[in-house]
């Protein structure tokens, strides 16, 4: 929220924490009846928040604002509530007009700042990469299942170093956790084909077919000329 919407975010965190988990609050007028809210604060902030809050405040070229806000961040910060996170951001070059746009991207990029899988979980495997996106579940209190492109991708990591027996068990796990999708079976056809499995590339290639067509995939073209090619070589045999 922006202003009195900035007001009434600050107002729904001492009044109802466990509504939200983040909050955006930009400018927020908290000197509203006489700094209610700040001096709310120092009665009602808890001390402990199990499912996690996060607290980005901002403010622009706004004096007016500095006294105040800086006496609930003083507040905030010597409760030190745990599992609260607070950042306090004054953006100098910007005014009360034009501080939200700001604000709203710099918010939600601290926000979901740990969102995005580091590279190096690929090099620690499967285990690591869905450790990742379980503490994301935590996180943000929503289940957060492992992308069935990021499967992909290690699999396909380990095809190209010749991990043949990782890159099929990969391949086999997505085609697990994503029976419904077209594109895990051609994969594994994929992975199969390149260890010499030439039947069980085909009949993956097949499955891969079978469930793009009724939905007229864009990538049919591809799975057929895979399944094509797979049953011209078995042919050769």
């Amino acid at each position: 929220g922006h202003s009195f919407g900035g007001t009434f975010a600050t107002y729904a965190l001492l009044k109802e924490p466990d509504i939200f988990n983040a909050y955006i609050a930009i400018s927020p007028y908290l000197m509203y009846d006489d700094n209610m809210l700040v001096d709310a604060t120092e009665k009602k902030l808890k001390s402990k928040y199990n499912a996690g809050v996060q607290f980005y405040m901002t403010v622009g070229d706004e004096p007016n604002y500095f006294e105040t806000l800086d006496k609930f961040t003083q507040i905030v910060e010597a409760k030190s509530p745990n599992g609260f996170e607070l950042k306090y951001v004054q953006m100098k070059n910007e005014n009360h007009g034009s501080v939200p746009h700001l604000s709203i991207y710099n918010g939600l990029e601290w926000i979901y700042s740990g969102w995005k899988l580091p590279k190096e979980k690929y090099k620690e495997g499967l285990a690591a990469i869905d450790e990742h996106y379980a503490d994301l579940s935590e996180r943000y209190g929503d289940e957060i299942k492992t992308p069935e492109n990021v499967l992909n991708q290690l699999g396909y990591i380990y095809l190209g170093e010749k991990e043949m027996d990782k890159s099929i068990k990969v391949f086999q796990e997505n085609v697990e956790r994503y029976p419904k999708s077209a594109n895990v079976y051609d994969s594994l056809g994929e992975a199969y084909e390149n260890n010499n499995q030439f039947a069980e590339a085909e009949k993956n290639y097949q499955k891969a077919v079978d469930i793009a067509k009724p939905q007229e995939h864009p990538n049919l073209p591809v799975y057929e000329k895979n399944l094509k090619r797979m049953q011209e070589k078995l042919a050769q045999k």
